[in-house]
C-alpha cells in the first residue's frame, strides 16, 4: 500500500516542478529617438536589469536608423519586471533630470 501511494505522489510532484520551470520568451523591440542636438551616429546602448546594468555592453548596442531613431530587439521573459536606461556607453552620459529652483 505504501509503495502505491509513493508511486502516485512522484508524478504529481514532477508535473508541478515542470510547470514552474517553463517560461515564455518574447522578442521585444526597443526604439528610442535621440535629441536633435546629439552627435550624429554616436552609439547608443541599453543597460538594465537584464544585463547587470553594463552601460557599454556591445551585445546591447542599438542599431542606428533614420530620423535619429535607434532600435534593438531583446529576448525577454514574459511576466518579469525589467528596468532599463539608454546610455552612450558609460554612466557619465546617461539622461538627467533638470533641476527646478
Amino acid at each position: 500500500m505504501k509503495g502505491m501511494i509513493m508511486r502516485g505522489i512522484v508524478p504529481i510532484i514532477l508535473i508541478g516542478i515542470a510547470q514552474t520551470l517553463v517560461a515564455q520568451v518574447a522578442a521585444v523591440k526597443m526604439v528610442v529617438k535621440v535629441p536633435d542636438d546629439t552627435a550624429t551616429r554616436m552609439p547608443v546602448y541599453i543597460a538594465g536589469s537584464f544585463n547587470n546594468w553594463k552601460a557599454g555592453d556591445s551585445l546591447f548596442r542599438l542599431h542606428a536608423g533614420d530620423n535619429e531613431l535607434y532600435s534593438i530587439t531583446l529576448p525577454l521573459f514574459s511576466n518579469v519586471h525589467y528596468e532599463y536606461k539608454y546610455t552612450r556607453g558609460n554612466w557619465s552620459n546617461a539622461e538627467v533630470t533638470q533641476l527646478v529652483e
